[in-house]
């Protein structure tokens, strides 16, 4: 075995205990946890319900060490600071995830990242994904906040599906350093028919109209498309059908 780090004994015991704790609360009980073994176990033994399981014993501890690849996220329903930061995912599906915090992303390698059920994002959510082409987000996403996609330099394609009315961005820094800022490659936006028909009537639900919007829209950087009639209509981006 190699011996080959320090490690901070008083600092380790206390974070062991930490998830210990957690693990007992989640499992609704009070017992002694040994490690690794018990860990896995207690996590085994918790009950699970409303519409599926969470990620595997074995998955949770490779999540816990900040090692996120080759696990199946379907089921995952919340997502640490840095959760997925730099790690090998390959296309990425949440479709329980409804809140993210800052920086869940940051420099993933995952060229498409479907939201579903994406409700509340913070500023930095999706900063750095400069290997992420296409984000598919829900229809209840309450807005865009600033440095959202900030340095996501190869993204082509955002699906936004909230037909009642237009997603606020916050600020125009969410685009910093992508292809939608100013002189930059550009990329498609898809948004429903509902309101891909108001483009440039003026009214409170024209994307073009909007407060930040309207600035990037005169970057000349967004091809406005329907998500009807797309491959996005019946299917995720990442080919998942939408039932």
């Amino acid at each position: 075995m190699a011996v080959d780090k320090l490690v901070d004994s008083t600092q380790l015991d206390a974070g062991l205990t930490s998830v210990a704790n957690a693990i007992r609360t989640k499992g609704g009980t009070s017992g002694q946890l040994t490690f690794p073994a018990g860990f896995v176990q207690a996590i085994d033994d918790i009950p699970t319900g409303g519409g599926g399981s969470d990620i595997s014993p074995v998955e949770f501890a490779k999540f816990m060490r900040g090692d996120p690849s080759n696990i199946d996220f379907t089921n995952l329903r919340s997502v640490r600071r840095y959760g997925f930061g730099a790690a090998e995912t390959g296309n990425l599906y949440l479709p329980y995830i409804t809140t993210l915090v800052q920086y869940v992303f940051d420099g993933v390698n995952a060229p498409i990242i479907v939201l579903p059920a994406i409700i509340q994002i913070q500023t930095n959510t999706f900063r750095n994904c400069n290997k992420t082409e296409v984000f598919d987000l829900g229809s209840d996403l309450v807005n865009i906040t600033a440095y959202c996609f900030q340095s996501d330099t190869v993204l082509n394609t955002v699906i936004l599906r909230g037909s009642t009315n237009i997603v606020p961005m916050l600020n125009t820094s969410a685009i910093n350093n992508t292809p939608f800022a100013s002189g930059g490659a550009g990329g498609t936006i898809y948004i429903p028919k509902a309101l891909y028909d108001h483009l440039g009537d003026g009214t409170a639900l024209d994307y073009k109209a909007a407060t930040n919007w309207s600035t990037v829209d005169g970057y000349g950087t967004i091809t406005w498309a329907q998500i009807e009639g797309s491959q996005y209509e019946n299917y995720y981006a990442d080919g998942t059908p939408i039932t």
